[in-house]
């Protein structure tokens, strides 16, 4: 088991000088609580027994903090010295002093975190190096993490080309570590070294095993005053700890043609994507109240041969970012390949059967559900088609038909929805209503 972390809280908090008062940034007050005693108290919750905290600025008052509120904890405060060495050139100088396998946090963020469940994808994985990934709303200022069924193949750090796109993954700047990854022989800048975009890439190049640990849970970066203001209004709404993994969460289900985007016979180049206007708010909302936002959808194109499963993942990814670009971002996508009906030139034959992950049927949901810890007696899906009313039918789903798309005339079935709005964005604010 993983036993202790170490708090990189080096900065100096320049952007927030107006409210430190003197104080080094981990000691940035947040609910007239200091954000390092937030974090403190969160690792001796999941019982990680010893605590480095790497400082330099002001490092006395870090210290004096500690002893006062922590005298009897195993807490050490190092200096890592006079010149910043930044985010990986101080592991690396304390890196032999550390425990085969430690935790790293920044202390810049707010974090809610079930640490047993990360440390334990680390284990299982039998990873060298674990990041925490999640969508957040502001990608295009982020680092991107590229990875296959969990397995980090890339980082592509900010900032990114005008034209560059890709899923909205986000490296949040926690770690577990294995000591042994800094055994080998790193390219040290003379001054500072970035962990995520100096030692990352070298670390993935010398063919150690690093994994992605995408989760809800909630973290946020602290280091500008509107941002700690982003925290406290998501703490007076309850949202981290609506984003626990233990806790139920309401979960939106959306359409992707005809009710996020506009309907396009057989969709299959990035070309013919419209994204609603209405979508990039009304996702946003959902958002920052909390909720699970999936997007389930059919893509029979892919049977058919017209479209490849790349060249879907680029259609979504290129989705993802045009939202991340406004704000808004998609917890999860899913999609059903298949399609029942052979005999079409071009098609793939495997794919041409009778499944249970195509809408009416309820695969998908389900495995949306079940990843997420759903509360499936206050969520809700919202289309376009009769099919996507069925499907919240045989789910247990509240549902809302939006009249863009094929507003119900498919015809498909003879279902009535719960409720009909003119598009996403009066669905959503209904919802909200509905849940206040």
């Amino acid at each position: 088991m993983i036993k202790q972390a170490i708090i990189l809280a080096g900065g100096k908090g320049t952007r927030l000088k107006n409210i430190l008062n003197g104080k080094p940034k981990p000691l940035v007050e947040i609910n007239n609580k200091p954000l390092l005693k937030y974090q403190i108290d969160l690792l001796i919750k999941y019982k990680i027994k010893s605590i480095i905290i790497l400082a330099n600025y002001k490092i006395e008052q870090i210290e004096d903090f500690v002893n006062h509120e922590y005298s009897n904890q195993n807490i050490k405060v190092l200096d890592d010295g006079i010149s910043p060495l930044g985010t990986g050139g101080c592991l690396i100088k304390y890196n032999k002093i550390f425990e085969k396998k430690y935790i790293v946090l920044y202390g810049d963020t707010y974090l809610d975190i079930d640490f047993s469940k990360m440390i334990e994808f680390h284990l299982q994985k039998k990873s060298d190096l674990t990041l925490f990934t999640h969508p957040n709303s502001h990608p295009f200022d982020s680092d991107i993490v590229i990875e296959s069924e969990n397995k980090v193949l890339e980082i592509k750090p900010y900032p990114h080309k005008k034209d560059f796109f890709y899923k909205n993954l986000v490296n949040a700047a926690l770690y577990i570590v294995n000591k042994n990854i800094f055994a080998d022989k790193f390219i040290i800048n003379k001054n500072i070294t970035d962990f995520a975009k100096d030692l990352i890439p070298q670390i993935i190049n010398n063919n150690k095993k690093v994994f992605s640990y995408n989760s809800k849970e909630y973290i946020k970066d602290c280091g500008t005053e509107n941002r700690i203001l982003s925290v406290i209004n998501d703490l007076k709404n309850n949202i981290p700890f609506k984003s626990r993994k233990i806790s139920l969460k309401k979960i939106i289900f959306i359409d992707r043609d005809g009710t996020l985007i506009k309907s396009v016979d057989q969709l299959n180049k990035i070309e013919q994507v419209e994204i609603f206007d209405n979508s990039f708010e009304a996702i946003k909302i959902l958002n920052k109240k909390g909720f699970v936002v999936a997007l389930v959808t059919n893509q029979p194109v892919i049977a058919r041969g017209e479209l490849s499963i790349e060249g879907l993942k680029n259609i979504h990814d290129f989705i993802e970012w045009e939202l991340g670009k406004n704000g808004a971002y998609l917890d999860q996508i899913k999609f059903c390949p298949h399609h029942p009906h052979k005999g079409f030139d071009g098609e793939i034959v495997e794919l041409k059967i009778n499944c249970e992950c195509r809408k009416p049927k309820t695969q998908l949901i389900q495995e949306v559900i079940k990843e997420f810890n759903g509360d499936l007696k206050n969520s809700w899906i919202i289309g376009d088609t009769t099919v996507d009313i069925k499907t919240g039918k045989n789910s247990g789903l509240r549902s809302i038909l939006v009249k863009t798309g094929f507003a119900g005339k498919d015809r498909k079935y003879n279902v009535e929805p719960d409720f009909i709005f003119n598009d996403i964005l009066e669905s959503v604010n209904y919802i909200i209503n509905d849940n206040n």
